[in-house]
């Protein structure tokens, strides 16, 4: 795993953990380093994957569902193209996807 441009970590473990991560490198064909760098990476990205957690008052949730609800005007575009999808419907079941052979 390492490249050219590399850079260096380096951590203190008990001889304990030393000889467990030994035996996995080991048992994968791979050195401690690698081993431990893809361990290490691999949990960072399951770290970071991205997750948001916010944090409302019940006003504020209110609020939030209230502007969710909220109706608001079509724009031109949407309009348009909600007239040429109800002009495209070509069978019984108002879709326009033709479902038999023509």
């Amino acid at each position: 795993m390492p490249t050219k441009s590399s850079k260096s970590l380096t951590i203190g473990v008990s001889p304990t953990s030393l000889h467990k991560l030994k035996s996995a490198a080991a048992l994968k064909g791979v050195t401690v380093e690698d081993f431990v760098v893809k361990a290490a990476v691999a949990d960072a990205r399951r770290t970071s994957t991205p997750t948001e957690i916010i944090n409302l008052t019940a006003r504020g949730y209110k609020r939030v569902l209230e502007r969710i609800d909220a109706t608001t005007a079509l724009s031109p575009e949407l309009e348009r193209l909600m007239a040429d999808y109800e002009a495209a419907k070509i069978d019984g079941s108002n879709t326009s996807i033709a479902w038999s052979p023509r």
